[in-house]
């Protein structure tokens, strides 16, 4: 879908539409997060604007939908990264082998993928992810006690 988007509109433009088409809707009939402001406006800057805007523009720029749905879950490599960074949690032996395991391959797809398409457009969805795990540290910081609610109005 997001492709046949991508043909229509710019990629900024069908963000925000997708965005608007969704939340109107879901903000008329879920009350307000009980967390504050400040976290829900982090989670909707890096996630819901930087995140997809970075995938989107990626997506126009060429990268493939099934590869940029692959690529985008090294969010969970990023989440890991910034936790330990940010929230000075510190990974076990087992999350570290993983975490090389899953940058190993996210190095071989770069490789593979460099070769014959535009290295930008990995790399917008590397930053994409990148602010999706950026995200996930953030609303673990805010400690939504409804996190639906919370994302929602994220």
């Amino acid at each position: 879908m997001i492709e046949i988007g991508l043909g229509e509109f710019p990629p900024l433009l069908f963000s925000a539409l997708r965005f608007l088409a969704a939340a109107v809707p879901a903000i008329l009939f879920i009350g307000a997060p009980r967390v504050a402001w400040r976290w829900v406006l982090g989670v909707g800057l890096v996630l819901g604007v930087a995140k997809f805007a970075l995938l989107f523009v990626g997506m126009k720029a060429g990268m493939p939908a099934g590869l940029s749905s692959l690529v985008v879950q090294s969010q969970a490599l990023f989440t890991a990264l910034f936790a330990a960074l940010l929230l000075r949690e510190r990974p076990g032996r087992t999350r570290l082998v993983g975490m090389a395991v899953a940058f190993a391959g996210i190095a071989l797809v770069a490789v593979e993928y460099g070769a014959s398409s535009p290295l930008s457009a990995f790399l917008l969805v590397i930053g994409s992810a990148a602010c999706w795990g950026l995200s996930n540290v953030i609303t673990r910081r805010a400690r939504p006690p409804d996190v639906l609610r919370f994302i929602v109005w994220g």
